[in-house]
């Protein structure tokens, strides 16, 4: 039997250690990690929102929908709407992301997120990869005034300036939510003993 939704009731959940989704055995990471003896004790909770700042998030996916946060909450900073979907093939980063995340587990669909019980925020940043810092400090600061609990920010950058993301993860810090800056890759033109010495100086 299964819910509404299509994944199996969440009674016969932590005693599954293998999940029925259609490319679980192929996700080799899951095994790395040990995530299929953590799912025995938690899979996650809808009440864990993992913000996915990125450059799109496809909230049509199979796979995704299921654990996407309320509409109200979704946001584009890079067309400033409410649309964080991908406007074309290339932008497909955030949407793998999420899935990697917070894709649902046990529907026989796709893969298993990590957290696959977790709700998902899809914040999108870019186009394709083209986002400025600016985009991308404002979908920080959305995400933690929209019930943030993880930030996922999958980043690269070279060549924009650090401030508005250095402002932002202030503002994160004195949100005071105990929040997890998750994949927390900013090479924007800050080096690592610099933010190190930032957030040690802010508490």
């Amino acid at each position: 039997n299964r819910n509404a939704d299509g994944r199996k009731p969440s009674e016969d959940e932590p005693g599954t250690s293998s999940p029925d989704d259609e490319h679980y055995l192929e996700q080799w990471h899951l095994r790395e990690m040990l995530a299929p003896a953590a799912w025995s004790t938690t899979r996650g909770n809808q009440d864990v929102t993992i913000a996915i700042i990125d450059d799109a998030v496809d909230v049509n996916h199979e796979d995704l929908s299921g654990n996407l946060v309320d509409q109200s909450r979704w946001r584009d900073t890079y067309d400033e709407d409410d649309d964080p979907t991908p406007e074309n093939d290339l932008a497909a980063h955030g949407t793998a992301v999420a899935g990697i995340a917070a894709a649902v587990g046990n529907n026989e669909k796709g893969v298993a997120g990590v957290c696959p019980d977790c709700s998902i925020l899809p914040v999108r940043t870019a186009l394709d990869y083209d986002g400025t810092a600016a985009d991308k400090a404002e979908g920080i600061v959305w995400a933690v005034q929209h019930g943030a609990d993880v930030l996922n920010l999958s980043w690269k950058e070279t060549d924009t300036p650090a401030d508005y993301i250095r402002h932002s993860i202030l503002q994160v810090i004195k949100a005071e939510k105990g929040m997890a800056l998750w994949s927390l890759l900013l090479q924007v033109m800050m080096e690592k003993n610099q933010l190190d010495h930032l957030l040690d100086t802010q508490g």
